[in-house]
């Protein structure tokens, strides 16, 4: 099916050229500038000719061969002349520079399109920037082999990662804030606020673009970084690109490794159901049945008794009838339900011996045995249908790593005979598949606690872990671009992507509490992430008020579930065999499925404050409205009464033994206050000012309003529209985690924030040395951000985290960050392409929100009393040969957090 598409694009491609020669390019200021609606025509024939659309952008088709002279005019600048010689059937790339009419002529840049991917073009955006930015090409991404976003972005400058999480300038989480072509995404994960960066692949990526100082049209709630993932541009001609890698670790590929059962189809990035919940099986604890010992009083019910014991008053906490207890002839009310049931004659009710009698053949007919299996058959029934040979995680042979990936793109002119209208394209495709492995990895975690006798103690939990990452996913990418006229365009992107991971881990550790034993644990989990993002953009310029419009509009719709984690824990003895101890947690297995949508729609307007061309004077406003919504549903079971490891697969562990009880058998634990629901809603409006006081000094500064309605609530209560101080709500938190023990019980209320906040901003940019070819920059820059709690960390639901190795739960007080940055950037570039800059940042943080550990066990999050980070950047590359040059950076930086608390009536501050 993609081949059939690809053909009749590539044929149309090809015959719209029709032996004629197309001379391409952009037009613009000695500062990058593009001018919009520059004259460029032919001087051999002045009558063919066009005029640079809304991007700077011309396109002339000549029909004439050889050599000829392209004159190209715009008011204020000095009028340029390029010999060019256009082949049939082909297409030329010429950029112009234009030169102020004030300057003596310096001569004509005729050069390759400086295309988004490439370096040269992003060092012209980053010395023209307004804010203070970094980047990483395509074309360094090429040269670099990285697969997808998170292995590149780790080279720029102050960036670093964690799994597949950012961190920049050692801030991570909700102040790291992800774009694709400036549309925020969700971040598919419960609990934070960044996006995982291995869902996008590099191949389909023009570049990545990390801003680190704001100005007023950013949205106004990161810190550490805004990253922009820009996706490919159609290209100017015809280009097909197909890619194969493969590649080879030692640690993984062809070697053993810790893994889990795989599916059919885990190789197209998602389970085929191995890992489901299986069907029938409810999804919500109380509704799962209970193993039963029946009592007395139930037993009668089953045997059709429930309106002779009411008419005889008769309720199961009647003495006799409940608990442990069983008939007696001694009690008078025993022998009336022997009547009812014919076993005893009424004439012989007080009858000793009679009853005695009646007793031992209700006893001999009617025994716990005979209704045991009635009451607990559809337990039998759950309990086998989960698959419980896969419980142990196994030994299997790790692939090498491989990358495949596809791309055409073009553009084309429609209805040449009227007024031609240009369309581009670009199609991409990219699978892919990737193995990790560490053998030897060390978990280390220590932090503070507290209970009843001492207010602070620490607690540490050392060990090693053998870890595994199998990965399979696919992406692709559509991208269509109409040009109706030079002054209106538009464009629409989709992008899916498509990830599955298949994760492992066997862990040996110590507990400090028990001396002598070494425990064992292995967990195991499917984890599926979808994302699909559609985009439509348009770019309009009014000639009359020279004022520039551009409209975005971003949905997003998303999952990712975590599929059957399992969790054993067992003693490994002195002798290498494996033992159960009721210290330890029970098995578990845990689901959860999170949907999440975002839409982001964006405005913005651009009209010049002065009639000088040759300076950058615009005025700047707009506005944007952002709605994310997230449902997350968590189901769990633990196993009661579970065998030894070695035992898992012994025949008939689950089955019900013929007295109605079982060896092994399936729990429930939690509630439907396990599944959440999170609505953001964010509105903002900006005004900003790009003023260049002199050719030395540029301020761009201004304001921006952001009003947050964001709200979380357990997801019954907020579909029932429950009042949030409605007493049928209860408490959340009086059920364990794996057995891990419990947090404290908190109300089941919801967490909510409505709020506006002004975020001011001014960036200083003063030329050092005003250079077209070696300039030198020093910029000043402070803003004002916001930090929003996440919808985990805002919701009283508490769930079990693979990473932490426990459970987490929320906190509905918690207040939002509000952030001061100030930054100082010194750069300079060289003739060579070389460059180096050194940067320094201070970051003061007011209610930074915190992951601590709870008083009773377990993890949550909190506002501290102040916070704060500074450090230092330095960033350089020098140019070594034509194809070789050496890139590097350091950061250097300090942080701390300030908390106070209340324990035992003192107060206690920790650092």
């Amino acid at each position: 099916m993609l081949r059939s598409l690809l053909l009749p694009l590539f044929l149309l491609s090809f015959l719209l050229c029709n032996g004629q020669g197309v001379v391409r390019g952009t037009v613009s200021d000695k500062s990058g500038e593009t001018l919009i609606g520059a004259l460029v025509k032919l001087k051999s024939d002045p009558t063919v000719g066009t005029v640079t659309d809304i991007d700077g952008k011309y396109s002339l088709t000549v029909k004439q061969v050889g050599e000829v002279t392209l004159v190209v005019t715009y008011s204020s600048y000095q009028v340029q002349e390029v010999k060019v010689t256009p082949k049939p059937d082909d297409v030329l790339i010429v950029n112009v520079e234009m030169i102020e009419t004030s300057k003596e002529l310096g001569g004509i840049v005729v050069e390759r399109k400086a295309q988004r991917s490439g370096d040269a073009h992003l060092e012209r955006l980053k010395i023209n920037s307004a804010a203070s930015i970094d980047f990483i090409s395509a074309e360094a991404m090429l040269k670099t082999g990285d697969g997808d976003a998170q292995s590149a972005v780790k080279r720029v400058t102050g960036v670093s990662t964690v799994g597949a999480f950012v961190t920049v300038r050692g801030l991570a989480d909700r102040y790291v804030v992800t774009t694709i072509n400036g549309s925020r995404l969700p971040t598919l994960d419960p609990l934070t606020n960044n996006l995982k960066l291995d869902l996008f692949p590099t191949g389909l990526l023009d570049n990545i673009v990390i801003t680190k100082t704001a100005t007023p049209e950013m949205p106004g709630d990161w810190a550490g970084a805004l990253v922009s993932l820009n996706t490919s541009d159609y290209p100017e001609k015809l280009r097909v690109s197909i890619s194969t890698t493969l590649g080879f670790n030692p640690n993984s590929s062809f070697q053993d490794i810790v893994s889990a059962e795989r599916s059919s189809t885990d190789w197209l990035g998602h389970d085929d159901g191995l890992r489901a919940i299986p069907e029938g099986v409810p999804t919500e604890g109380e509704l799962f049945p209970r193993f039963i010992s029946p009592d007395v009083y139930q037993q009668l019910v089953i045997l059709g008794l429930g309106e002779t014991l009411n008419a005889y008053g008769i309720v199961p906490s009647t003495p006799g009838f409940g608990g442990s207890e069983s008939l007696s002839n001694s009690n008078p009310l025993h022998n009336l339900i022997l009547t009812d049931l014919g076993l005893l004659a009424p004439a012989l009710v007080n009858d000793p011996v009679a009853s005695q009698v009646a007793v031992n053949t209700y006893n001999t007919t009617y025994s716990t045995a005979y209704f045991s299996p009635l009451l607990n058959g559809e337990l039998a029934d759950l309990n086998g249908r989960f698959n419980n040979a896969n419980w142990r995680v196994k030994q299997a042979q790790g692939s090498p790593n491989f990358n495949q990936s596809f791309s055409i793109g073009n553009q084309i002119e429609l209805f040449k005979k009227k007024k031609p209208k240009t369309l581009g394209y670009l199609f991409g495709f990219r699978y892919f598949m990737d193995t990790q492995y560490d053998p030897g990895a060390t978990l280390e975690r220590t932090g503070a606690d507290f209970d009843d006798t001492e207010y602070a103690t620490t607690f540490d939990l050392r060990g090693t872990q053998q870890v595994s990452t199998t990965s399979n996913g696919w992406s692709a990418l559509g991208n269509l671009s109409f040009k109706l006229d030079r002054n209106n365009s538009f464009s629409l992107m989709v992008m899916p992507n498509a990830l599955g991971e298949n994760n492992a881990r066997k862990h040996v550790f110590l507990k400090p509490s028990v001396s002598g034993e070494t425990f064992g644990s292995e967990d195991q989990y499917y984890e599926e992430r979808k994302l699909w993002t559609y985009q439509f953009g348009s770019k309009h310029f009014i000639p009359g008020l020279r004022m520039k419009v551009e409209t975005d509009l971003s949905y997003s719709d998303g999952s990712r579930n975590v599929l059957d984690l399992k969790t054993v824990q067992y003693i490994i003895n002195a002798d290498g065999t494996l033992g159960a101890d009721g210290a330890l947690a029970p098995p578990a297995r845990i689901y959860r499925f999170l949907d999440e949508t975002m839409l982001d729609a964006r405005l913005g307007i651009e009209i010049p404050i002065s009639k000088d061309e040759r300076k950058s004077r615009k005025l700047k406003f707009g506005g944007s409205y952002r709605d994310n919504t997230r449902k997350n549903n968590q189901t769990y079971f633990d196993v009661l009464r579970a065998p030894t490891p070695e035992a898992w697969q012994t025949p008939g562990q689950f089955d019900m033994r013929p007295d109605g009880t079982f060896a092994s058998l399936y729990n429930p634990f939690g509630t439907f206050k396990d599944s959440d629901i999170g609505i953001s809603r964010v509105m903002a409006g900006f005004v900003m000012s790009d003023f260049a006081v002199n050719p030395r000094l540029r301020v761009v500064g201004g304001l921006r309003a952001e009003h947050t309605d964001l709200l979380t609530d357990i997801q019954r209560y907020y579909e029932l529209g429950l009042d949030p101080n409605d007493p049928s709500r209860g408490t959340v938190g009086d059920i364990a985690i794996g057995g891990a023990g419990s947090p404290e019980q908190k109300p089941a209320v919801p967490g909510s924030i409505d709020q506006w906040d002004l975020l001011p901003s001014i960036n200083f940019i003063y030329k050092l040395k005003d250079d077209e070819l070696t300039p030198m920059n020093l910029r000043l820059n402070y803003f004002r951000s916001l930090g929003r709690p996440s919808f985990r960390e805002l919701s009283v639901v508490q769930l079990y985290d693979y990473i932490l190795n426990s459970f987490v739960f929320g906190d509905p007080n918690l207040n939002i960050t509000t952030v001061d940055n100030f930054d100082i950037r010194v750069e300079r570039f060289f003739k060579n392409r070389n460059n180096v800059s050194l940067s320094g940042f201070y970051k003061e943080f007011q209610n930074h929100i915190e992951l601590v550990n709870s008083a009773n066990g377990g993890f949550t999050w909190r506002n501290a009393n102040r916070s704060r980070v500074f450090g230092v950047e330095l960033e350089g590359r020098i140019r070594i040969t034509g194809q070789l040059e050496w890139q590097g950076n350091i950061t250097l930086m300090d942080s701390r957090s300030e908390f106070n608390y209340q324990v035992f009536g003192k107060e206690v501050s920790l650092t």
